[in-house]
């Protein structure tokens, strides 16, 4: 048997006392980066991420190749680092890795299982950074069926409704497309309203931002299909909301959207009568102002308006609404249109 000598004792003990001088290295290979993920270090972590997610926002083949390489494991014990910076650089890698669409299925048959890290990032007490890129990622997953399947399966809309409130503009535009690609599915609808997410969308439709705007538009629209939201919708005010945004001429672009969504809340006559009430103010009802906007609209407009009119004509209720604000005169004068290729 060996034995150490005094000598090696005291170089060994030399060693353990010295300082390491920082080494600055030059990486050429992403190979050696994904290797380096698993470092002891949380800045060459973190670095190793912030040069990983440049290189797989280059090319959709570099996604994919990162992930052959076995960058998927380390990054997920990253998302999940007790270090906050960690977490946010190893989120930012990852949702820029579910951009694309062979990344996605990759992930789906990966054996690690991601989903309850990314979950906790959504959290409200995560750090906001986290809650951007997890909310990016869920949006880029629940594109395909089978990610909608899984997210539902993992039962995260209900971290995505406080999300839609956040204080930050990138967080609601992420979470509002997730959950508009939820919202594909009818079981998300009825979730949605039991978790109180679509007084939030109604808050979102008068945004400073026109992509917000859009996309909370594009979840009113997909929940005007379930009876449960369009009550929801009617208790929260949602047909004075929309109508109030067509009547705004700085919203022009979303007023197809708008329209689209109250001819589906007309659907049910107790949407319908809310048509004729007018409000505390003594302002015209929203019949009227529905029936002002089609005398001065575009032709595509006047269609979408139009269609609206005819939902609510097909209950007793908004035929005598309609009777008693005249609009059948206004129907008939534009029966014949003056542009024949766009008949109304």
């Amino acid at each position: 048997m060996l034995k150490r000598s005094a000598s090696s004792a005291k170089i060994k003990h030399h060693d353990a006392n010295s300082t390491f001088k920082k080494v600055e290295l030059q990486v050429s290979d992403p190979q050696t980066l994904v290797l380096a993920l698993r470092a002891a270090e949380d800045e060459v972590c973190g670095r190793a991420c912030e040069a990983l997610e440049r290189h797989a926002e280059a090319a959709d083949r570099h996604k994919t190749e990162l992930l052959d390489m076995g960058i998927l494991p380390p990054l997920v014990q990253l998302m999940g680092s007790p270090t906050a910076a960690v977490r946010q650089q190893a989120s930012m890698c990852f949702a820029t890795l579910c951009m694309a669409r062979e990344a996605r299925i990759a992930l789906r048959k990966s054996s690690t299982t991601f989903w309850p890290v990314l979950l906790r990032l959504m959290e409200t007490d995560e750090t906001l950074v986290c809650n951007e890129n997890s909310a990016a990622a869920i949006a880029n997953l629940t594109r395909e069926y089978s990610g909608r399947l899984e997210f539902a399966a993992q039962e995260g809309l209900r971290l995505l409704v406080p999300l839609l409130s956040s204080s930050v503009a990138d967080v609601r535009r992420h979470a509002l497309q997730a959950v508009a690609n939820c919202l594909c599915e009818y079981n998300a609808r009825a979730e949605l309203e039991t978790l109180g997410g679509v007084e939030p969308l109604l808050q979102q439709i008068m945004s400073e931002y026109p992509e917000i705007q859009l996309r909370s538009l594009e979840c009113i629209e997909k929940c005007a299909q379930s009876a449960a939201c369009r009550n929801r919708i009617r208790e929260a005010g949602g047909v004075e909301k929309l109508l109030q945004l067509v009547m705004s001429k700085e919203c022009q672009s979303l007023h197809g959207h708008a329209l689209a969504a109250i001819a589906d809340l007309l659907q049910d006559a107790a949407n319908a009568a809310r048509l004729g009430e007018t409000s505390a103010g003594g302002a015209q009802t929203p019949l009227q102002q529905l029936i002002a906007y089609i005398t001065g609209a575009d032709t595509q407009s006047q269609v979408l308006a139009m269609n609206c009119v005819a939902r609510a004509a097909k209950h007793e209720a908004g035929r005598l609404l309609l009777r008693e604000q005249k609009a059948e005169a206004l129907l008939v004068k534009n029966l014949i249109s003056d542009d024949p290729k766009n008949p109304l």
